[in-house]
């Protein structure tokens, strides 16, 4: 039974650091919750694992760097898995009790993680949080080894297709993964070309590399600026701010070509493009197919955002370009109207799933409110 809370619920929203897809997915979902049912509290283990938060991110960093095969191995393997959870058994108690003390401090009524950390330090809960219900958002097209199978009321997935063993189906929920309100607005590109100062008759590029600004971004911009005046491009940096001050640097007197830093609100660049092209980062792909853009995958990272393209591409919801030779292809094919994407926008319309963050917020309503009155 749930512990008995006035309303509103206090729900703690858990995510990894921001900028993250994590942080984009809790706030998506807190968008559809009443206030006076359920009050959000974002919760970021970067603040509260100060030296923790920073030290994953960069050993990810690195390990993607130096050798982006080892992180391929780990990210998914089971047997690793296993090895992380007996560490965390061992070494690991100081994390989780941190965690949960917060909670318990905060008077969180349910929680929900959008990352798998979270999870795991909450699989086994304290007395005072044994109650508590706790929800698993999945943010990329697959749930890997690091979320647990026990401790989670619901699982919020991707797709029908996506399987973990050890986890009831009954604690399984196909929802999609959840973007922001504002990618339920539909706006016409040539409006919304010009609401951000471009020119609404040029063929507009989206180039983007996530919330971190990752992946061969730089790579990418050289090949596409020598279309410039036939195309026009847009290019999320995410919070690399390398990225964006060198790209800066070296185009400062590049026109049809807007450069920007991590945005809160995305969607109109989104429904300004004609096109979407970068690293299959789970939320980005949720939200080029909310506006049925077509998506074309370009330097995807070791990891989850391989298998998100072994996804996309089984289910023929994207192009793979492996190399910058194939984005000039590309461009001669779009240049020369020999390619119009009609057939991806179609299979973006069958597999869109806009309002997901809805269909989660509801369901975690009904159960949090199911709960409270039993």
């Amino acid at each position: 039974m749930v512990k008995k809370h006035h309303y509103p619920i206090k729900t703690a929203l858990i995510y990894g650091y921001e900028p993250s897809g994590h942080l984009c997915a809790a706030k998506a979902v807190a968008d559809f919750f009443p206030p006076d049912v359920i009050e959000p509290v974002f919760i970021n283990l970067s603040e509260i694992y100060p030296r923790l938060g920073p030290f994953v991110a960069n050993t990810y960093l690195k390990i993607l760097h130096k050798t982006p095969g080892l992180w391929s191995y780990t990210y998914d393997n089971q047997a690793i898995a296993a090895a992380a959870k007996k560490i965390k058994t061992a070494f690991m108690p100081f994390y989780s009790g941190k965690l949960q003390n917060y909670l318990i401090k905060k008077n969180i009524g349910a929680v929900i993680s959008t990352h798998a950390l979270s999870g795991m330090m909450l699989a086994k809960r304290k007395a005072e949080l044994k109650n508590t219900p706790h929800f698993g958002i999945i943010t990329d097209m697959n749930i890997h080894s690091y979320w647990p199978s026990e401790g989670v009321n619901a699982y919020f997935i991707p797709d029908h297709t996506v399987q973990k063993k050890g986890i009831l189906s009954s604690n399984i929920i196909v929802s999609g993964i959840p973007v922001r309100k504002e990618f339920m607005e539909i706006i016409p590109p040539q409006e919304a070309k010009k609401s951000i100062g471009l020119n609404p008759k040029l063929f507009t590029i989206l180039l983007t590399g996530g919330t971190k600004g990752l992946g061969d971004i730089e790579t990418a911009v050289q090949e596409l600026k020598k279309y410039l005046g036939k195309i026009q491009l847009i290019v999320f940096c995410g919070g690399n701010k390398n990225l964006y001050h060198t790209l800066h640097k070296e185009n400062t007197d590049k026109q049809h070509l807007l450069i920007l830093n991590f945005i809160n609100s995305p969607a109109k660049y989104y429904m300004a493009s004609d096109l979407v092209i970068g690293k299959p980062g789970g939320i980005t792909i949720s939200e080029a197919r909310a506006l049925k853009k077509p998506l074309i995958i370009f330097s995807p990272l070791p990891g989850q955002e391989e298998r998100n393209t072994d996804f996309l591409l089984k289910n023929n919801l994207a192009i793979y370009m492996k190399t910058p030779k194939d984005i000039k292809k590309l461009m001669l094919k779009i240049l020369n109207g020999e390619e119009s994407f009609e057939f991806y926008k179609k299979r973006a319309d069958k597999f869109s799933k806009p309002y997901a963050a809805k269909t989660i917020a509801s369901a975690i309503m009904d159960n949090l409110l199911q709960l409270k009155s039993d």
